[in-house]
């Protein structure tokens, strides 16, 4: 997508109570606060204990889970107690933001047993007449905006994750990496109107297979528009360090060939990779799916050289075996790789002549079409079974 002016349309909309963060190549920009859905986390809630059936099978497999959540609790305290005594205070923030979490998943079990053991005894006491329903609560609560969605960690990884990409090593031909701090300029939106309104509609066509929805960059790759909610926050890393790793990738193609020199399977498989983009993230949430349908799978032949993709379950299966093609490619060995993408040239049509630029090992067979052919076995077919 084209985007004009993202800062100015951004500022148009967010000037009043908004918050400026930087960190690594990042200069992030958002509202302050975010409405979050539910009570306030921070607030002690008191809640009367209802009561629920479980089934004798279910009731063993709570308690089994209590268990569990109870050893993994212990296992993250002491983990907290150990960088509180070694000072380190970057791994305790995440180590203690795990020890909540643990809490939290230890505290829902529990009451799960507790609701349980109500309903016997109210069974037994021939007190419980009716089963009521819980109104889905309504309750929000405002959250800052920086932690709900942890942005400095988002941005942190990211900057991580693209110093990782193999050809930008010390031995890459270019001098554009690292790029300076807070070079890119991020404009967070909690709203999707806001989204909408700011970003354009127009696309390129190197922009038809799209993973990421919620999230777009300008044409110098230099501001982005970033819209997250509680829906999406899952996959919001790995969908920030795709849109990333995606601009690096066609900076670094720029520089050492034409444009499109690689095509669009190595470029969104690649990137894909690095970034450990699994899922289509949209606006409404992200679309996912546990295994792949064989039926449904792209020939070779149609990850190197397809056509637009809109619709999500197929960009879903397009994502996917791209990262395995792509996966199959650096398997074959990094420099390999590298002299790949370096003399790469036209794109997905010319991927037979710029494959020569690949020493394949047996595994792979001994040419284009025969590595084409293995992928099917090899890479594809492994989609459709859970790992």
């Amino acid at each position: 997508m084209v985007f004009a002016s993202i800062g100015s349309k951004w500022e148009s909309l967010y000037n009043k109570d908004v918050k400026n963060l930087k960190e690594g190549f990042f200069d992030a920009h958002f509202p302050a606060k975010y409405v979050a859905p539910g009570p306030d986390p921070a607030v002690t809630q008191i809640v009367a204990q209802v009561a629920i059936q479980l089934s004798p099978e279910e009731y063993a497999r709570a308690k089994e889970d209590l268990a569990r959540r109870e050893k993994e609790l212990a296992e993250a305290e002491k983990k907290v107690n150990k960088l509180k005594e070694e000072y380190d205070e970057e791994a305790l923030e995440y180590a203690e933001l795990r020890l909540k979490q643990a809490k939290a998943k230890r505290d829902e079990v529990q009451s799960k047993i507790k609701s349980a053991d109500l309903w016997t005894e109210e069974k037994r006491l021939k007190k419980l007449k009716k089963t009521v329903k819980k109104p889905v609560s309504k309750e929000t609560h405002l959250a800052d905006s920086e932690k709900y969605f942890s942005l400095r960690k988002v941005m942190r990884d990211a900057t991580t994750t693209v110093g990782m990409m193999s050809f930008l090593g010390e031995d890459a031909v270019t001098n554009i990496f690292p790029w300076p701090d807070q070079s890119i300029k991020v404009y967070v939106v909690t709203d999707k109107a806001a989204f909408k309104k700011i970003a354009s509609k127009e696309k390129l066509a190197s922009f038809f297979i799209c993973p990421v929805e919620n999230i777009v960059m300008d044409q110098k790759g230099k501001e982005m528009l970033v819209y997250v909610d509680h829906k999406l926050t899952n996959n919001f890393q790995a969908a920030f360090s795709y849109m990333v790793c995606g601009r690096a990738f066609d900076e670094f193609m720029e520089a050492v060939t034409v444009k499109d020199g690689a095509g669009d399977a190595i470029r969104i498989g690649y990137c894909a990779n690095a970034a450990n983009l699994n899922v289509i993230t949209t606006l409404d949430g992200d679309f996912d799916l546990p295994v792949l349908d064989e039926k449904k799978l792209f020939l070779a032949s149609q990850i190197i050289d397809p056509g637009a993709i809109p619709d999500r379950e197929r960009c879903l299966y397009y994502l996917r075996q791209a990262k395995a093609l792509s996966k199959a490619m650096t398997d074959i060995g990094e420099s390999e790789f590298t002299r790949f993408l370096m003399n790469a040239k036209g794109g997905n049509s010319r991927m037979r002549w710029n494959f020569e630029n690949i020493k394949l090992t047996k595994e792979w067979g001994d040419g284009f079409d025969t590595f084409c052919q293995n992928l099917q076995e090899k890479a594809f077919l492994p989609l459709t079974k859970k790992q």
